[in-house]
């Protein structure tokens, strides 16, 4: 499936990295070992019929000396959606670096290449339809789901008051 890389702000580059190079780093920062849910709706935008075009990408560092373990990747935001990639056998996973540290991040072997914001990348999967990707709840940038949800409509809506 394709989906177009988009990154939160212009401090952060996307980049593919391989899934053994991230284990390995990942494991020495703040780890996440496990995300058996469905994906959630805010990690997509620009809907068109059941399917996304869009994926918000996770946001990380790296860390050339992380509390002494050595090269460690820390992710700000995004631990979910990568992990959840990660569970459903993707090969190569697209995530969000800080620009300071991408360099040092590939040279350490950890990003394969790196993509221009909103380039269209190769996700290795279909995402379940638009009605499968909420858990719980519908993600308050999901316009499918604001009429029929009376704080999505008022824009009352938090992700942290209504989880």
């Amino acid at each position: 499936m394709l989906l177009m890389a988009k990154s939160p702000c212009d401090k952060w580059t996307p980049v593919v990295v391989e899934t053994a190079a991230l284990e390995a780093y990942w494991s020495r920062g703040n780890y996440w070992p496990s995300y058996r849910a469905l994906p959630e709706c805010y990690w997509f935008d620009h809907f068109y019929g059941p399917q996304p075009a869009m994926f918000n990408l996770g946001t990380a560092y790296f860390e050339s000396n992380f509390e002494s373990n050595g090269p460690a990747l820390s992710f700000t935001s995004g631990r979910h959606r990568t992990r959840w990639m990660l569970e459903r056998g993707a090969q190569n996973v697209v995530l969000a670096l800080s620009k300071n540290t991408v360099d040092a991040a590939a040279a350490a072997g950890l990003v394969s290449r790196t993509l221009q914001e909103k380039e269209w990348f190769e996700l290795g999967f279909v995402v379940e339809s638009h009605a499968m990707a909420h858990r719980n709840h519908p993600g308050p940038t999901c316009e499918q789901c604001r009429p029929a949800i009376p704080e999505l409509r008022s824009g009352s809506y938090s992700p942290l008051r209504n989880r």
